[in-house]
């Protein structure tokens, strides 16, 4: 895995104007965060089923990362918004989906949330898309199936800086996660479109109290937690693999042939001067 450090911002939207992108990721630099996804959003219900991969390749990020070499890691992060479990099949058969090092799921109705939670094969689950989408609170169950699937929620900060209608949608999803008694199963990204929308990781931490987490778990919700998706994401896009560890200190079969061979011309010696002839070998 590339090695990436906090604070963590696991949603910044893509904007084409690579200015706009630019001063929100010297933004977000300033104040402290020094891993950051750009987030592209595909919407699987209005796909072009005419070509190979439904899926849109990642964004070119290679003049965004050289500008801010040795500052930020910028990763790509890919945002589905589905209603139906055909995605899965889509996504299984796509080869630019692996390109991206973030997925996740944003269900845009329940039957979508239930897949989403037991089956979608992505790293996060958002429950806000646009201002039109209806938020539905989850019960206990699918929150217990994605918990044992190491699925996690996103709750993003920047729609409440936009819309105060937003605002009361972000709180009572956030309390809705940690009254099942799962705040560990919380990620706060930001989504902020522009660089007056960017809050530093402390004031992010601040909000997290009004979500009714502690304070310990509001910074892990933008440090620990964000590591461990990755990571969990990281093993989604390649697979199991297996590592063959060998220990450098121990001898080589030829110091140990060296060894042996040094040893018994030793042991010759010993006997000569003792007095004893050495051994004769015979040769057949």
């Amino acid at each position: 895995m590339e090695i990436t450090k906090g604070f963590y911002d696991l949603s910044v939207p893509y904007q084409s104007n690579e200015s706009d992108l630019f001063a929100i990721l010297n933004e977000l630099y300033n104040v402290g965060y020094r891993t950051v996804a750009i987030d592209e959003t595909f919407d699987h219900t209005k796909c072009n089923r005419k070509v190979s991969d439904i899926f849109p390749a990642p964004a070119d990020l290679t003049s965004l990362r050289a500008k801010f070499e040795n500052k930020l890691k910028i990763l790509n992060r890919l945002s589905i918004v589905f209603t139906q479990n055909v995605v899965m099949h889509d996504m299984n058969l796509s080869t630019n989906i692996k390109k991206y090092n973030l997925i996740c799921g944003i269900p845009i109705n329940e039957t979508a949330m239930h897949y989403a939670c037991s089956t979608f094969p992505g790293d996060m689950i958002g429950m806000l898309h646009d201002e039109a989408t209806k938020v539905f609170l989850i019960g206990h169950k699918y929150y217990q199936m994605a918990a044992r699937r190491g699925i996690y929620f996103e709750v993003p900060y920047a729609p409440a800086i936009r819309n105060s209608n937003h605002r009361k949608d972000v709180i009572v999803i956030a309390q809705n996660i940690v009254s099942h008694r799962k705040p560990k199963s919380i990620v706060i990204t930001g989504g902020a479109l522009n660089p007056f929308q960017v809050r530093s990781p402390y004031d992010v931490a601040n909000l997290g109290l009004i979500f009714g987490l502690s304070e310990e778990q509001s910074k892990s919700a933008i440090s620990n937690i964000c590591r461990t998706i990755l990571l969990k994401a990281e093993g989604r896009r390649y697979g199991k693999t297996v590592i063959f560890a060998k220990n450098t200190n121990e001898p080589s079969d030829e110091d140990g042939n060296d060894s042996e061979s040094d040893e018994e011309e030793s042991n010759s010696d010993e006997s000569m001067d003792e007095g004893h002839p050495p051994k004769k070998l015979k040769f057949s």
